[in-house]
C-alpha cells in the first residue's frame, strides 16, 4: 500500500509539473484592450528544431500580419514576448492557463499598460521564409529616407532600410520605423538590373524603386493599399544594427 501512495503522489507531481510547464506553441487568437475597444490580434508560437521558441505576430484591423516576434523569456507557464524593434515597447506579458486553452495579460506599449486575452485555436501558422536572390554589392548597407504623409494626421516618418547578403547566398532586409523602433521584416527582394523590388508582406505593402547612376539613391514608391507614395533612399553611414 505505501509504495502504491508514493507511486500515487508521485504521478501527481509529475502532472502538477506538466500543468506548470505548459507549451505556448501554437495559434493564438483573441484582443487587446485598448481605452477605444478591443483590437485584434494574432500570435504564433513555435519551437525550432534546437528547442528555442520563435513567433509571428499579426494585427488584423490593421492589416498587419506576420510581424517577427522576440521572446524574452518562457518560464513555467509565464511568458513575455514583443515586437521586433525597439527594445522595451510593445511587450507582452502573459500567463498561460491552467489547461493550456488561453492565455491572458497585459500589454504594455509607451508606457501604457492594457490587458490582452488569447485563445489557442490550433498548430501555429508561421509562413516558411523566402529565400531571394543575391542583390549587388552596392545595394548592401544602410539607406535612409523621409516617408511623406506615411500617418492619418499627414506628418512624416524617417525609416531606415537595411539590406543584406547572406553567407547562404540569399539576400536578406528589413525596414525601420526610426521613429518607434519599429522593424519590418522584408519578405523577398527582387534586382533587376538596377531596379530592386522588396515585398513588404508584414504591412500589406510593397517598394520599387531604381538605382541612380552614382549608387547614392534609391527613388522609388512605396504602395500600400490605396496609398501610392513616392520614397527615395539615400546612403546612410550610420549604424542602424
Amino acid at each position: 500500500m505505501g509504495i502504491r501512495v508514493v507511486a500515487l503522489l508521485l504521478l501527481t507531481a509529475l502532472a502538477a509539473h506538466a500543468q506548470g510547464a505548459a507549451d505556448p506553441s501554437g495559434h493564438w487568437e483573441g484582443g487587446i484592450n485598448t481605452p477605444e475597444g478591443s483590437i485584434g490580434v494574432v500570435v504564433d508560437l513555435a519551437k525550432s528544431r534546437d528547442g528555442q521558441l520563435a513567433g509571428t505576430i499579426g494585427v488584423p484591423p490593421q492589416n498587419l500580419r506576420g510581424f517577427p516576434l522576440v521572446i524574452e523569456s518562457a518560464e513555467g507557464r509565464a511568458i513575455t514576448f514583443r515586437f521586433k524593434g525597439a527594445p522595451g515597447n510593445r511587450v507582452f506579458q502573459g500567463v498561460l492557463a491552467d489547461d493550456g486553452a488561453s492565455m491572458s495579460g497585459d500589454f504594455i506599449q509607451s508606457g501604457f499598460s492594457m490587458r490582452f486575452a488569447l485563445s489557442r485555436k490550433g498548430a501555429a501558422q508561421i509562413d516558411p521564409p523566402i529565400k531571394s536572390a543575391p542583390i549587388a554589392k552596392e545595394l548592401e548597407g544602410p539607406w535612409s529616407a523621409t516617408l511623406e504623409g506615411a500617418n492619418q494626421n499627414g506628418t512624416t516618418r524617417q525609416v531606415i532600410l537595411m539590406l543584406s547578403n547572406e553567407e547562404d547566398g540569399s539576400s536578406t532586409g528589413t525596414v525601420v520605423n526610426a521613429g518607434d523602433g519599429l522593424e519590418i521584416p522584408i519578405a523577398s527582394i527582387k534586382q533587376d538590373a538596377s531596379t530592386i523590388t522588396l515585398d513588404l508582406k508584414a504591412v500589406g505593402g510593397s517598394y520599387s524603386g531604381r538605382v541612380n547612376a552614382d549608387g547614392t539613391e534609391i527613388v522609388g514608391t512605396f504602395i500600400q493599399g490605396t496609398a501610392v507614395l513616392p520614397l527615395t533612399f539615400r546612403r546612410s553611414s550610420g549604424n542602424t544594427r
